[in-house]
């Protein structure tokens, strides 16, 4: 089945605003706001209020804090990554001309948005315009990249970047027009340069990609020694902050970033078999597989893991087997005068595919306990997707008109069916509250435990400003999670039309003091822990949140009182505060160097 170029593309021009539609759906009042995006807004925020020379060099902080020679005896500190992700931000606050923290966010859309279409022209290198098209749809559908598109967080770029460089680094080979190639080749340096800013796993494995693609298939031909330079030249511009603030370092950042890859998963290496981390890795590939397909886990589907582990190794190890039978010497040598286009054309998308999976399992065989968090497999969601789309075009060919409408028609119903049920009950619970579910889906680990949208923050925030001015006081507040009293500031100090000092520590008498709580399954519970602590006079149920106006019982030494509420409120806040102390280094802004 096919249709005709104008079918295409106004077929991809309403996927695209479908995609774009789900993305931005109430998309200030659902907007995921947590301790990270809290940290980058107030980075954002004062580089807005006093100048894009407050812009840093470095961006936000990854992996473990590691020890170097040159750090004094006790302290330690995290890579940073690429600040390019900040600087979307800045432009996007200063295009909007307005820091809210859902302007934040406006790249991530934006970017997420555009990977649609550009998926749609990859897969047309290989396949045809109705299973190009399929493909797209179900990237535009697919449940955990509607939700990573809808709040900030640098690693949910990722997607357009790499895809914008396997495209260019195709179409390098594949244009016609010199004019053409040239432009390809400057967008794999600027990819490049912005990809591995956004994830420390980029900076080891996208370099390495156009390296091995290369050696190949040959480096790019007819390109001219000033478009080398001009390619440099933009790598370079993009990345100089990184380049720069190392150099005001020595190398610092660099040499963190090397030592921690090396030093990653060294505690685990001994104490982990050979067996144990092949059934890890196998385990969680199928468990990410299913979720980026089909928005399944073992929560609704016994086993699924292992299934979807079973179609990705196999569809992997059929095409690699299939591309080194057929064609190995072609692959190899690449000679055009034994092979056409067309062939040239699949030999080059499927061996890119292939060489970037290796690279990435690679990686992941090397920090293989992280695995289990999504952020780290957004990478291979193309990879997923495209394995799937290799299968739906084989069902084409093999069974041709039948094939379509009884098998490649009806999975797809299925799994729009299934992406559709999972935002649906998604978005109802960003409306009502967790708990809340149409369809009785049961998400993928903490896609619902993390369930606080910005809107929730901002009506438990305006209604305790309301409660503390008709008192004619100041709110004092606590949070049960430990990592929300940063987002309960910013949407206090944000609501705030006057000059209200928002106090989280029991100094003054002039405070109404508040705790917030997250619903149990039972609804608005006062945890029995506090009950040493306050006196609950009553509570207003916003949402997912539970505000309890209290009383302290003690408040003859508040800074006692106050460690005793973090004690029993954060497990994690003696580790937090110990990390952060190791990682206190400050990160160079601009005006540090116009200053020097």
């Amino acid at each position: 089945m096919n249709f005709s170029k104008k079918t295409a593309a106004f077929l991809l021009v309403v996927v695209v605003l479908l995609g774009f539609f789900l993305r931005t759906y109430h998309f200030d009042e659902y907007l995921l706001f947590r301790i990270d995006q809290e940290r980058d807004y107030q980075i954002i925020k004062k580089a807005f209020d006093k100048g894009c020379g407050y812009l840093p060099l470095l961006g936000p902080k990854a992996g473990k804090p590691v020890h170097l020679k040159t750090d004094l005896p006790g302290e330690s500190d995290s890579v940073n990554l690429g600040p390019i992700y900040y600087y979307f931000q800045y432009l996007a606050v200063w295009l909007f001309n307005n820091p809210a923290p859902w302007v934040l966010a406006v790249p991530d859309v934006f970017f997420s948005t555009l990977a649609i279409p550009l998926f749609y022209f990859l897969l047309r290198l290989k396949f045809s315009r109705w299973i190009s098209f399929l493909g797209t749809l179900l990237l535009a559908f697919s449940f955990p990249l509607v939700e990573y598109s809808r709040f900030a967080w640098n690693t949910n770029q990722i997607i357009f970047w790499q895809l914008l460089l396997f495209f260019a680094l195709l179409k390098v080979h594949l244009a016609e027009k010199e004019r053409f190639r040239r432009v390809f080749f400057l967008l794999i340096f600027l990819s490049l340069g912005v990809i591995i800013q956004l994830h420390f796993i980029a900076f080891f494995v996208f370099p390495v990609l156009v390296l091995f693609f290369w050696l190949i298939f040959g480096f790019p031909k007819k390109i001219g020694s000033r478009y080398w330079l001009l390619a440099g030249a933009l790598f370079f511009l993009v990345c100089s902050p990184l380049i720069i603030s190392d150099f005001a370092n020595r190398g610092e950042n660099f040499q963190r970033l090397v030592v921690t890859y090396f030093q990653e998963g060294t505690d685990f290496e001994q104490a982990v078999s050979f067996e144990k981390r092949i059934k890890k890795i196998f385990f969680h590939t199928g468990q990410m597989a299913s979720h980026v397909l089909f928005s399944l886990n073992d929560n609704e589907v016994n086993k699924i893991e292992l299934f979807s582990g079973l179609f990705f190794g196999l569809g992997i190890l059929f095409l690699g087997f299939f591309c080194g039978k057929t064609f190995f010497l072609r692959v190899i040598f690449f000679k055009k005068n034994k092979t056409n286009k067309k062939n040239d054309q699949k030999i080059l998308v499927r061996v890119l595919f292939l060489i970037f999976t290796g690279l990435i399992f690679l990686v992941y065989w090397k920090i293989f306990a992280r695995l289990h968090n999504f952020r780290y497999w957004i990478f291979l969601a193309p990879v997923f997707f495209w394995i799937f789309v290799e299968g739906l075009a084989f069902l084409e060919k093999k069974f041709k008109t039948r094939g379509n409408f009884f098998l490649v028609m009806p999975a797809i119903f299925f799994l729009l069916f299934l992406h559709s049920t999972a935002l649906g009950d998604f978005f109802l619970g960003l409306e009502k509250g967790k708990g809340e579910s149409l369809w009785g889906r049961r998400l993928f680990l903490d896609d619902y435990e993390d369930l606080i949208s910005w809107g929730m923050l901002q009506e438990t925030a305006e209604k305790m400003l309301n409660l503390a001015e008709k008192d004619n006081k100041k709110p004092c507040f606590w949070v049960e999670n430990f990592q929300q009293k940063s987002s309960f500031k910013t949407a206090l100090e944000r609501l705030s039309e006057k000059n209200i000092t928002v106090a989280d520590k029991l100094k003054q008498r002039d405070c109404a003091y508040f705790l917030i709580t997250e619903k149990r399954k039972g609804g608005a519970i006062f945890p029995k822990k506090m009950k040493s602590l306050f006196i609950s006079q009553n509570f207003f149920l916003e949402k997912s949140l539970v505000l309890w106006k209290v009383t302290p019982l003690k408040d003859e030494d508040n800074y006692v009182m106050l460690e005793m509420m973090d004690s029993l409120l954060a497990k994690n806040a003696e580790k937090i505060a110990k990390e952060q102390q190791k990682a206190s280094k400050q990160v160079l802004i601009w005006n540090d160097l116009w200053e020097k």
